[in-house]
């Protein structure tokens, strides 16, 4: 589905902006631009959520793991807030650290498997 591979792309470019920006910038502004950041991701997942409902997959198993996936994302995010802190000098690089990670992988691996399989559907 093109808007959630434009979605993808953008939120792979915010995500090597902050990277780029990682050093030289203060705390304050890494948190703001990592707000934004969250603020589309969930814009993101709420797109998937909806195209999901749509095609009366909400049931199926494949989504249930990615939907799991989402939470689990959420929940990350929570604790690096209340970490942030406590120990906001060390909370930004793992911050970054654990965004890269997570988004590079669902998004190659996991949100490929399921829009390939939503694509099936339509047929």
């Amino acid at each position: 589905m093109a808007i959630v591979d434009t979605q993808h792309q953008q939120l792979v470019a915010m995500l090597n902006l902050h990277f780029a920006q990682k050093k030289g910038i203060d705390l304050l502004s890494m948190f703001q631009m990592l707000g934004d950041f969250h603020a589309y991701a969930m814009l993101h997942f709420d797109t998937e959520e909806h195209l999901i409902v749509e095609a009366h997959m909400a049931e199926s198993s494949l989504w249930l793991i990615h939907a799991g996936e989402h939470d689990y994302y959420r929940q990350r995010i929570e604790e690096f807030r209340q970490l942030a802190q406590t120990q906001p000098g060390s909370t930004a690089s793992r911050l970054l650290s654990f965004l890269r990670y997570w988004w590079v992988d669902p998004i190659q691996v996991n949100d490929r498997k399921l829009m390939h399989y939503w694509l099936n559907l339509r047929r």
